[in-house]
């Protein structure tokens, strides 16, 4: 998960600002206070995802070889 974030991070830094040209300024807007809710928000349910990720790649681990390539590909 950690190569995964080493390469997501960077390229989404770079592709978002082409991609949504005010990406720079909404995220700024997050440290107000009125958009408070927002950015908890959006930290929870990156946590989440990582909990599930990392739950995921624990669970696939525990399985059989076969049946994990199966539930993979």
């Amino acid at each position: 998960m950690f190569m995964r974030m080493l390469w997501v991070v960077p390229l989404m830094a770079f592709l978002c600002p082409q991609i949504y040209p005010p990406f720079w300024q909404d995220l700024e807007q997050l440290r107000h206070p009125e958009r408070r809710p927002l950015l908890q928000q959006s930290l929870g349910c990156g946590f989440f995802m990582f909990l599930y990720l990392a739950l995921l790649y624990i669970a696939i681990g525990l399985i059989p070889t076969g049946i994990a390539l199966t539930l993979v590909f």
